[in-house]
């Protein structure tokens, strides 16, 4: 199991990347920074059909980046 600091890392690196997808509408840097099963269960059109409401909702994840866990 990571240490506690690289689990923060990879939460804040995922949702930053899932910000820039949904500002973006760009999925396909958030689909291939997957790991290979969610690659394989999604494309890129997908994630973008799976983060519509999100996206629309005009929800902004960049907080994360300086918000402690």
């Amino acid at each position: 199991m990571p240490d506690d600091d690289k689990i923060v890392l990879l939460v804040r690196t995922t949702l930053l990347t899932l910000n820039d997808a949904l500002r973006t509408g760009n999925y396909t840097v958030l689909r291939d920074r997957g790991a290979p099963a969610f690659r394989d269960a999604n494309s890129a059109a997908r994630l973008g059909q799976i983060f519509a409401s999100l996206a629309t909702s005009g929800v902004d994840l960049s907080v994360v980046s300086v918000m402690p866990p």
